[in-house]
This record gives structure tokens, C-alpha cells and sequence, in this order.
């Protein structure tokens, strides 16, 4: 090119760059060379690819050297150079092939288009947040249908709940009438009888009245602890904050005092302040301590060590795929009694279930102490080895 039109091409306001087709640069105007930070001679003879990001090197072999093969030109082409300080530099390129002296020669005029960039920039960002938004609300009407069915569910439990409720109370009423009033007649008739034919029956028939009177008590009995237990289930909870220290110090002392032939020792640890009702946690620590005392090996002195931990449980009891994690204590009741078989550990929470049918009780402690903890949301559970003792583990939450 002659000086005339290297000074033209050096003072207009837009990126002048030719190449061949072999990518290799023949001139760069200064315009351009001030935007990439370059020295002619640092480029020229260089493939036009160095100038290039990897995304606009990609385009440039697949999509904006072929049009300009197969068409002559190419049009409003958006590519970006790397200058050498590694600033990308965004332009607008509009080429044409031109042949001089029998060679292919690209030439480029390249317009710098900053905000274009800076404007697709936004407009991808404001996609990527419709996108984003669009997921969280199919999110959020995926969690609401998910809710409306949880509380359809709910719903549903709660119905059933109130049945039983109701049902609950309807047996209660039968235990505390029905059936109570029978047994009541037939002790009170048994008297009658017995007083009336005094001089009549002998000491056969003694023995079997007194088999009937014996029965009749112990029906009276199990219906009455029945009611208890139902009790448990059907009344409202009010909790307080309860000192378990305090609590266990207590129900020590009065079962120790029902058993005053019993020979013990304890250890227990320092338990914590729970939320919790105060009358039915007092109800579990006597019928578990009770039960100790009532199974202490005859071999040995009976031997409890009470300890207790904070843990970390999931709220969540019965809700599959639901966890909120808050403190439980998990008190550890260990005694050296008789024990149990490991196979028995669930029976033994069962109403009216007793392992040895001649020992004292109706059944009714382990299966009230059950109740009583699920209550509070807690768990109980139970090891045992025979002849060397039981473990009883209660998982309360602490508030």
C-alpha cells in the first residue's frame, strides 16, 4: 500500500486487520494496535488465532472464516480479541476477501463495542434470573402441591386421631361403669351369700368363694389400671420445666420405702432441666424404678447406676424424608437383677404381658412408662442378660 492509504488507515476510527487464509496477519492499523496493546511487529506474521479467546477462536474456525470462504464477506460479526495485558476486547467485525497480487487476502474493520457486551452481558444475567426464577416458582409449586397433599394427609391422620380419641373415651366410660359395676355386684354378693349361709357350706366351698373373691378383685384391679393407662392417652398435656435430679431423688425414695426388705446401692448422675409434665414423668421413673426393685436377683444386693447424656435426635419421629435435629438427654437406668432374654425386649412394653406370671404387678408399668414417653415425643428401649441385669435407655427431648 502506498503512504496515502497506510495514513488513512491509521487514522480512522475503527480496528483495521488483514489476513491470509492461512490465518497469518499482514497488517493491524493503529487504532487497533492502541486497543490490544500490541507493536505492529509484535503481530504481523503471527496467526490471527493468538488474538483470540477460546469461545471466538471456536467460532472463527466453524462458523466465521468458512461464511467468509463460501460468501466473500461476512456482516456484523461479534467475536472478542484478548489484548496482550489479557483484557478481552469485544468488537463488531464486518470482512471482506480481497485478492492482491493472486493472493487471498481477509480484510476486517473492526468497531469496539464495549456496552454491546456490557448489554448482552445484562440480557444473559436477566435470562440466567428469569430461569432461576422460573425453577424456584415450579420449586414452589412443587413444595405447595406437596403441602396441600401433606395437609390432605394430616387432615385425614387428624380424623382418624379424633375417632380413636373418641373411641378411647367411650372405653374409658365402659371401664369406669360397665364394667366396674359386675365386678363391684359380685364381690358385694359373694359377702351377701357367705353371711347368709354361714352355718351351710364348708371348707371346700370356703376355699372356692374365696377363688371368686380373689378373681373378682383382680378384675377390678386391671380395670382399673386400664383406665390409667387410658387416661394417659386421651388427656391434654401441659408441660413445665421439670428437674429430673429432683424427680429421681423422689420416686427413689417412695419405691425403696414399698420395698423396705430391699438391699441397694446407686450412683446417678446430674440430669438436667427438661419441658415436660411434671405428674407423668413422676409416674415413669416410679414404675421404672419399681420394676427394679421388683426383679433384684436374690443372689446379690440389688445395684442401680442412673446416667444421663445430651444428644442430638431428629424431631421427626414418624414423618419419612422430615428431619429437625434439637437436644434429647437419654437417661440410662442399669440395675443388676434378674433380667431378661434379649428376645423378650418388646414384649415386656406390652399391657398385661409379664414374663413371670407369679410375680407381683398387673402388667400395666412398662407399658404406662411407654406411654408416658411418647407423650413427650421421646423413645424408650430395653437390654437385657438373665441372671445379670436389665438396661432401660428413655430418649426425652430437652424442650
Amino acid at each position: 500500500m502506498d503512504n496515502v492509504t497506510d495514513n488513512l488507515l491509521n487514522i480512522v476510527p475503527s480496528g483495521i486487520i488483514s489476513f491470509t487464509d492461512d490465518g497469518i496477519i499482514t497488517q493491524v492499523n493503529n487504532h487497533l494496535l492502541d486497543k490490544l496493546k500490541y507493536r505492529s511487529e509484535e503481530l504481523v506474521g503471527q496467526n490471527i488465532e493468538k488474538l483470540l479467546t477460546i469461545s471466538s477462536r471456536i467460532f472463527y474456525q466453524t462458523h466465521f472464516f468458512p461464511l467468509l470462504k463460501l460468501q466473500g464477506k461476512a456482516e456484523e460479526i461479534f467475536i472478542t480479541f484478548l489484548s496482550k495485558n489479557k483484557e478481552l476486547v469485544p468488537v463488531l467485525v464486518n470482512a471482506i476477501q480481497h485478492i492482491q497480487n493472486s493472493v487471498s487476502i481477509n480484510v476486517c474493520a473492526c468497531i469496539t463495542v464495549y456496552e454491546r457486551k456490557k448489554y448482552e452481558d445484562e440480557i444473559l444475567k436477566a435470562k440466567r434470573i428469569a430461569e432461576e426464577a422460573l425453577q424456584k416458582n415450579e420449586e414452589l409449586q412443587k413444595i405447595t402441591a406437596e403441602l396441600e397433599t401433606g395437609k390432605q394427609e394430616l387432615d385425614k391422620q387428624m380424623t382418624r386421631l379424633k375417632h380413636k380419641n373418641k373411641e378411647l373415651l367411650q372405653l374409658n366410660e365402659l371401664i369406669a361403669h360397665d364394667l366396674q359395676e359386675p365386678v363391684r355386684k359380685i364381690s358385694l354378693y359373694i359377702d351377701v351369700i357367705k353371711e347368709r349361709q354361714v352355718n351351710v357350706y364348708d371348707e371346700k366351698s370356703e376355699a372356692n368363694f374365696n377363688i371368686i373373691v380373689k378373681s373378682a378383685n383382680r378384675i377390678r384391679s386391671v380395670l382399673q389400671a386400664l383406665q390409667e393407662y387410658v387416661r394417659l392417652s386421651i388427656d391434654d398435656i401441659t408441660k413445665s420445666p421439670v428437674d429430673l435430679n429432683t424427680v429421681v431423688a423422689l420416686q427413689l425414695q417412695k419405691v425403696a420405702e414399698d420395698f423396705p426388705d430391699v438391699e441397694y446401692s446407686t450412683k446417678v448422675a446430674t440430669l438436667p432441666v427438661i419441658n415436660g409434665n411434671l405428674l407423668q414423668i413422676s409416674i415413669l421413673f416410679n414404675e421404672l424404678f419399681k420394676n427394679c426393685f421388683q426383679f433384684k436377683s436374690l443372689e446379690r444386693n440389688l445395684r442401680l447406676e442412673i446416667t444421663a447424656s445430651l444428644i442430638k435426635e431428629n424431631l421427626y419421629i414418624s414423618t419419612e424424608g422430615k428431619y429437625k435435629y434439637i437436644d434429647f438427654v437419654r437417661i440410662m437406668i442399669e440395675d443388676n437383677g434378674i433380667g431378661f432374654r434379649q428376645t423378650h425386649k418388646e414384649l415386656i412394653f406390652k399391657i398385661l404381658k409379664k414374663l413371670d406370671l407369679k410375680s407381683p404387678g398387673l402388667g400395666f408399668g412398662l407399658a404406662t412408662c411407654t406411654r408416658i414417653v411418647e407423650n413427650h415425643g421421646g423413645h424408650i428401649a430395653a437390654i437385657g442378660e438373665e441372671n445379670k441385669g436389665a438396661i432401660f435407655t428413655v430418649s426425652l427431648p430437652v424442650e
